[in-house]
């Protein structure tokens, strides 16, 4: 039971984040970023590759807990 309630949070977390992803995902919004990310990049694959370390970085940052 002790590791049960040791991990209830991150797994409710995961939880948490997993519902969020998916009700994001049907509303269109990953597309979008990404379209969005593919068009800034103008085919230059390094600035392609910094927008999608910065996307991460924010939604990771906005979605973790404090």
């Amino acid at each position: 039971m002790g590791e049960a309630s040791r991990l209830g949070p991150v797994i409710g977390f995961l939880a948490a984040v997993l519902v969020l992803a998916q009700l994001r995902a049907d509303e269109g919004l990953f597309e979008a970023c990404g379209a969005w990310m593919a068009r800034s990049a103008a085919g230059r694959p390094r600035r392609l590759l910094v927008q999608v370390f910065a996307v991460a970085s924010v939604t990771t940052a906005v979605l973790s807990p404090a």
